[in-house]
């Protein structure tokens, strides 16, 4: 039994874009790395390659750093933020944004930068 063409399953990803963090981090213990894999679903293929982010700053400054994720292969990212450990209980936060050419801007969470991530450092 065959099905029509419209029935078949594409091998192409045609929803919107998105980039994906499969385990954000709420909490590091003091001189923790914070490590960060981050994934682009994107549809179609960009014109060129994309750039992605990790932005984190503490809660007491709205100045962020940042360091250029490095693209491990088939648009997954991996990034690292040393965050040092604050001298009061305030939190860190941190967001990802990805830019790549003909696509708009891609940020995680949804609502970031400003509604970045919280981290809580002990």
């Amino acid at each position: 039994s065959s099905l029509p063409a419209e029935a078949m399953p594409s091998d192409q990803y045609t929803g919107p874009h998105r980039l994906i963090v499969p385990t954000g981090r709420t909490h590091l213990t003091g001189g923790e790395v914070l490590s960060v894999t981050a994934m682009l679903l994107l549809k179609g293929s960009p014109t060129g390659p994309c750039v992605t982010t990790l932005y984190w700053r503490p809660a007491s400054t709205q100045e962020y750093t940042n360091v250029t994720m490095t693209n491990i292969g088939r648009q997954v990212y991996q990034g690292a933020a040393t965050v040092t450990q604050p001298t009061s209980s305030a939190p860190y936060f941190y967001y990802i944004g990805a830019k790549c050419p003909s696509i708009p801007d891609l940020a995680w969470p949804l609502g970031a930068p400003q509604d970045p991530q919280p981290l809580i450092i002990d």
